[in-house]
């Protein structure tokens, strides 16, 4: 079957599937609205499935009697791989039998936002408890992730907004981003905050993020530095550096193709 969004100049096509695979987990498991259409490209027999027994089928209730650390690795190994829904299925079936680790909280509402629900991720973020974290209490990396977990999500929001509302949800994401960056000076958040006060329509404030990020990657030489730094220099309007900057990203020893399809979204 093909997977494609119609558009007015021509179908979009998304993906092939086959023998195996499934469509419509995302409408029936997060309770979104459905976001692609498929067709029969030959004779195709398919079975429907409960929501239950979907997830019978993912062999998500095996999740419950694992061990809650285990738990947590192999959440985190899903997300790696992108299979987004089994990792936020696994995660809540262990969050529902009592398992409290704020990774896992994490992993799964990260999961959520990856799979293209940010309006259901951002109630999640609360219930979860993420918002009351006591980031004294995790890893650093971890603090620094539930921290710029919101404003992704609400940068995600803008993304599916226009007008005043896309204004809004902008500056939303720009004001917390730049929290988290003051509180970590993460170069990562610092980008963040100057794209989305770009977003926002706030350039003065952006570019002078942009430039104290550029200044703390001095000499960038790591994929991510680079084209972090890339991001910076679009947002000053260097449009010569950031081709620069992207060109020597593409020859970083640490560069691969997941790492590339990110930064090309």
């Amino acid at each position: 079957v093909e997977v494609y969004h119609p558009r007015p100049e021509g179908d979009q096509v998304l993906a092939h599937l086959n023998r195996g695979q499934y469509f419509g987990e995302l409408a029936s498991l997060l309770g979104t609205k459905r976001t692609a259409s498929v067709r029969a490209l030959e004779p195709t027999t398919v079975s429907v499935h409960s929501v239950t027994s979907f997830r019978k089928r993912l062999g998500v209730e095996r999740i419950a009697q694992k061990a809650h650390s285990d738990v947590a690795a192999e959440v985190e190994e899903l997300v790696r791989k992108g299979d987004y829904l089994r990792a936020y299925d696994a995660a809540s079936v262990s969050i529902e039998y009592g398992a409290s680790d704020p990774k896992l909280r994490y992993q799964a509402v990260l999961a959520l936002a990856k799979a293209g629900a940010p309006a259901l991720a951002r109630r999640k973020f609360s219930a979860c408890g993420l918002d009351t974290v006591d980031r004294g209490t995790v890893s650093s990396q971890l603090a620094e992730d539930i921290s710029a977990l919101l404003p992704r999500l609400d940068k995600d929001m803008a993304w599916r907004s226009k007008g005043s509302d896309r204004l809004a949800w902008a500056k939303r994401s720009a004001t917390g981003y730049q929290a988290a960056y003051e509180d970590a000076l993460s170069p990562y958040l610092g980008t963040n905050a100057a794209t989305m006060w770009l977003v926002a329509d706030e350039r003065d404030t952006a570019e002078t993020i942009a430039m104290e990020v550029l200044a703390q990657l001095d000499g960038p030489e790591t994929y991510w530095d680079l084209v972090t730094a890339a991001e910076c220099a679009l947002v000053l309007d260097d449009d010569a550096r950031a081709r620069e900057l992207l060109d020597s990203a593409g020859l970083a020893t640490d560069s691969d193709p997941a790492a590339r399809a990110t930064t090309l979204r």
